[in-house]
């Protein structure tokens, strides 16, 4: 019988220090381009507040083939029913056999973290910073967990549209991430963004939080939320003036707008030379190749 592994089951066999390393090396080892990663297949229904879509790749130095597959369906506020339901299927490549089915949820939550810690570690010093935090769901405690395994933060200033979200995720990160860290929640973006060395974006906006007019040199921002080819999170001529890093150049166009045609892939990202004094921005998009990584580390941890 194929096992299926819940969240819970995952984020247990999960060290992320490993994980980024494990990521790391197989960029390094230019495993990226030996694989085949089609591009994702979207079908959009209700005038795009319903989406199914399927992510496959293949690995025949991994001997793995996957496909993580799920469901969007638009949420109201007071809707506590989730808006996504994914499952990643994994094959072996050499004998076709199905291996395992995990939880798409844990894969992405996994994965995101590991990624923005690995991205971070290549844009950033090894000195102590100050991390603004746009945002306190989901994607905000993937950042708290991604920053605080690769960076010393000594300070974290957070802003969201709800004060009372803030206030709950600035107590879970003193139990749980930062407990030696001036934590402040503040009401103006731009007040959390002043003077921060780290910054992280995790909202479900469209449009600009804020105008980043305070930027200090050679800051980092890992760029998580929403985003479309016209708008996202952050102005268009900050992402303009600064080194933005994605995934994959062509999954970034499509869904994320042509001008991030110059981007730098996280592959040549890790082989090439040090951009810790350049104003980086990581404009995540999403790529299987990470999926791919994540799962068969998790599926060797498990056995």
């Amino acid at each position: 019988m194929v096992v299926y592994h819940d969240y819970d089951a995952l984020m247990a066999q999960v060290c992320l220090p490993e994980l980024v390393e494990c990521m790391d090396l197989a960029l390094r080892q230019k495993m990226d381009t030996q694989c085949e990663i089609p591009q994702r297949s979207m079908i959009y229904r209700d005038d795009g507040r319903s989406a199914y879509f399927s992510m496959p790749a293949f690995s025949a130095d991994m001997q793995l083939f996957i496909s993580k597959v799920a469901t969007f369906k638009a949420r109201s506020a007071s809707d506590d029913f989730p808006s996504i339901h994914s499952v990643l299927v994994a094959f072996e490549s050499e004998t076709g056999k199905l291996s395992a089915l995990l939880d798409g949820t844990a894969i992405t939550n996994i994965k995101c973290a590991a990624l923005s810690a690995l991205v971070t570690r290549y844009c950033s010093l090894n000195t102590s910073h100050h991390l603004a935090l746009l945002g306190s769901g989901v994607q905000a405690r993937q950042q708290l967990w991604a920053l605080s395994s690769i960076r010393t933060i000594e300070k974290l200033s957070i802003w969201s549209r709800s004060r009372n979200n803030a206030l709950q995720l600035a107590r879970e990160a003193a139990e749980i991430w930062l407990p030696n860290c001036k934590i402040e929640v503040l009401d103006d973006p731009e007040d959390a963004l002043c003077q921060a060395s780290l910054i992280a974006t995790t909202t479900a906006s469209c449009r600009p939080i804020a105008q980043f007019e305070s930027l200090v040199p050679g800051v980092h921002i890992n760029c998580m939320g929403a985003h479309t080819p016209e708008s996202r999170e952050i102005p268009r001529d900050v992402l303009q003036r600064s080194v933005l890093i994605v995934e994959n150049q062509a999954t970034a166009c499509a869904e994320a707008g042509e001008w991030h045609r110059q981007a730098i892939e996280i592959g040549p990202l890790v082989n090439g030379p040090s951009r810790s004094d350049d104003t980086t921005i990581f404009s995540s998009t999403g790529y299987a190749f990470y999926d791919l990584v994540t799962a068969c580390y998790l599926l060797n941890k498990l056995k």
